[in-house]
């Protein structure tokens, strides 16, 4: 097959929605992307059966993204599934990576295969990609990020607020390592609502492995520490240590000055 090019600073798109009437069709790709620009995947079912080489971000806005077992973006840096959206990973049973310069995220789902050895990330793990959300990850396969955890700090991105970032396994197994899941291991970012509490960051029908040995640190004038409830990861977050006695310092200095205001009058 001939190899199809992407452009420089550009964003190609391919749907499998019909122009004419607007209905969903299966497209196969049997010709790998190549070249720069960046390609977004917006309806339907698109299927890559070669190792595509492009170099710039994968967007899946829509519909079905489906990698047979030949199918890849190894050089992608960014891979995105936004809401509603799905990337097919079930032919991948010989097992699947994502790569230590690749960040996956969105709030789209992720459908696993159900025998191999599962699907596992190396490198940024963003859920929500920006905007608070839940990037799902169905099916009973696995999803280990064993490899990002080992691989460097900061790996995992979640958003805290009112509404906050998570990954769910809810069909499969999620593996974190034996004792290697530490809080430097993530990277949170601080959203509107963002306050004391329990967060859940990580939901699984199974979890396989144990945290590791620091599993506290500040975020912001908070103290976050992790814990590993049933199989979920979750993050209690309380107020540094001496907040809340500065605090009530402060506001009896407040009243202090008042009552001297008042006694002076």
């Amino acid at each position: 097959p001939f190899n199809i090019t992407l452009a420089p600073s550009t964003t190609s798109t391919i749907t499998g929605v019909g122009w004419k009437t607007s209905s969903l069709h299966t497209v196969t790709m049997d010709s790998p992307l190549i070249g720069s620009g960046n390609i977004q995947f917006s309806g339907g079912t698109v299927s890559l059966t070669a190792a595509s080489t492009y170099t710039g971000s994968t967007s899946v806005s829509g519909g079905t993204l489906s990698l047979a077992s030949g199918g890849s973006f190894a050089n992608s840096p960014s891979i995105s599934v936004a809401a509603g959206a799905t990337l097919d990973l079930t032919s991948k049973t010989s097992g699947f990576t994502f790569g230590s310069g690749q960040t996956l995220g969105g709030s789209g789902s992720v459908a696993l295969p159900t025998s191999g050895t599962g699907v596992s990330l190396a490198g940024f793990l963003a859920p929500g990609g920006g905007l608070a959300g839940t990037l799902a990850f169905t099916n009973a396969g696995t999803f280990s990020i064993e490899s990002a955890i080992t691989a460097g700090t900061n790996r995992l991105q979640f958003g805290l607020g009112t509404v906050s970032d998570q990954v769910t396994v809810a069909d499969g197994t999620l593996a974190i390592g034996t004792g290697q899941l530490e809080f430097n291991d993530f990277d949170f970012t601080q959203l509107t609502g963002f306050d004391q509490g329990t967060y859940t960051l990580f939901s699984a029908l199974s979890l396989s492995g144990t945290l590791g040995a620091s599993t506290s640190g500040s975020i912001g004038s908070f103290t976050g520490t992790l814990s590993q409830v049933g199989n979920t990861v979750q993050l209690v977050v309380v107020p540094e240590p001496g907040t809340l006695p500065l605090a009530g310092l402060g506001f009896a200095a407040a009243a202090w000055a008042f009552r001297r205001r008042a006694a002076v009058r």
